[in-house]
């Protein structure tokens, strides 16, 4: 597993300080970043995981992720372990099915195709990962 992000998503300590002032200040678009949690549970080992929809149609480009990411990391720092996915759509974030389960819906694919990134920390391993769908 790798334990940077790739390119695609990959920041500089200048961009990360941009899109925390924008998301303290209202966001680019002038409006409160928000998000909606549509699904939270711990699984066996005790990690959060969430599925998570933008709200306030904020596009998911790199600098979305990015404000994205820094504004998941605010609200659930004090976690353990955290694994989010993030989606575009809230009933697919909701219905999403994991590809490796052995039980799937016949129709999985279709809320396949709304999960974007997922974005993950484990802090006392000092991990930190993140990666997009449109890097792979």
């Amino acid at each position: 597993m790798r334990k940077t992000s790739p390119p695609a998503v990959r920041a500089t300590i200048g961009q990360v300080g941009k899109s925390l002032h924008a998301m303290r200040h209202g966001g680019r678009d002038g409006k409160r970043f928000q998000y909606l949690i549509a699904v939270k549970y711990r699984n066996a080992d005790g990690t959060l995981i969430m599925h998570v929809v933008p709200r306030r149609n904020v596009q998911l480009d790199r600098e979305g992720f990015i404000v994205l990411a820094c504004k998941l990391r605010k609200d659930f720092g004090a976690e353990a372990e955290v694994f989010v996915r993030i989606f575009d759509n809230n009933d697919s974030a909701k219905k999403y099915v994991d590809p490796s389960g052995q039980h799937k819906p016949p129709d999985w694919q279709i809320y396949a195709k709304s999960f974007k990134a997922f974005y993950s920390w484990k802090p006392k391993s000092k991990q930190n990962l993140a990666r997009s769908r449109g890097s792979e």
